[in-house]
Formats: C-alpha cells, structure tokens, sequence
C-alpha cells in the first residue's frame, strides 16, 4: 500500500455549478501503509453526481465543510439518501466536520425534523483544533468570510495542503498558506466591487 497523498478536483466552479464543474469539491486520498483513506473537502452542489468518476462515495471516510453556503455543502442532502437508503442497506455514519450548525442547516437544507435530522447517517462535529483521522492531520482556522467559516491546513505523508473557500485576506488565510505544497483558495472577488 502506498504513503502517496493525492488530492483530485471533483469541481471548482464558484457559487454554483457550471456545464463543465460541480460547485466546490476536492477528494484528498492518502495511505497509511494498510489502506487508503479517503476525506472530501466540500461537497457542494452538483458535486456528488461528478464524485463517482473518481471514487465510490461510499468508500469516503470522512467530509470536510468549510462554511454553510449551498456551494460548499449542499450535495451533503443527496449524500444523505444514498447512505440512508442504498440499495444494501443503511450505511455507517461517517464523521462531518463544519461549524457551529452545520446538522441543523443540512437538516433544514433536506426538509428533515432537526431530530433526528441527519444524525443517523452522518457523526456531526463542529471545529475545535486539530482533526486526526487515518494519515491525516486537519487544522481549522477561523477566516473572514460573511458568515463563520474556516479554512484548513491538511497534513499527510509529508505533503501540507492549505485550503480557503471563498476567504478574502486575513489573518486565518496567512496562516493556512505559509508553508504549504498547495494552496487551493477559491477567492473571485473583483477589485472593482466593494467587498468585504
């Protein structure tokens, strides 16, 4: 089994889905030696249909949100049915990372009562320091954006990757980007505009 850590664009088109990308998705893969571990960083609208290409989605371990806007998480709803309701059974729950309010947002997204919402199918976590999961190391950090978000500093194998969805400077994006072999930052303000 390989240590190799590979990170493939399942889609990229910002604020909503484009003909040719899903909205904000990113499948990072990385081995330990027994097996391949495998984390979404988003799972944005249109992205789940386009995640098949690459990977079995029930073979993720892991999701990773950055903020609650539908192009970062929406896909989580029909993520949901498919755990829920596939063909062999109800599958495990697997762990989601995101802030404060995340269940209830996913929950509200899909029609769901709050309880049990999507606590069945998904181990709802909100960010609060640093994330080990298989080969990975995931750090959080508070960035500006208009509502709570975080970016994401992701270690494994001796490859860092830095990672800000939609985030405008500030200090959390100095920290994510220092030092990384990647930096994937979805930021398309215009200098034109008035922004935040």
């Amino acid at each position: 089994m390989s240590h190799a850590t590979r990170l493939t664009v399942i889609g990229c088109s910002g604020s909503y889905p484009g003909p040719d990308s899903s909205a904000s998705c990113y499948l990072l893969e990385a081995g330990d030696g027994d097996r391949t571990w495998r984390v979404l960083l988003e799972l944005g609208n249109g992205a789940l249909g386009q995640l098949h290409n690459y990977a079995d989605p029930l073979g993720v371990d892991a999701v990773l949100i950055s903020h609650l806007h539908a192009d970062h998480c929406l896909d989580l709803c029909g993520y949901y049915v498919m755990r829920k309701y596939h063909p062999t059974g109800a599958q495990p729950r697997i762990p989601v990372w995101g802030p404060e309010g995340t269940a209830d947002r996913m929950a509200a997204a899909y029609d769901l009562p709050l309880d049990p919402g999507m606590h069945e199918e998904f181990d709802f976590q909100v960010y609060d320091g640093p994330i080990s999961l298989g080969p990975f190391v995931i750090t959080p950090v508070p960035v500006d954006h208009p509502v709570a978000a975080f970016g994401l500093r992701i270690e494994a194998n001796g490859v860092t990757i830095g990672y800000s969805g939609d985030t405008g400077p500030c200090e959390g994006l100095d920290r994510i980007a220092t030092d990384v072999d990647l930096l994937l930052a979805e930021a398309s303000f215009r200098a034109a505009d008035e922004n935040p």
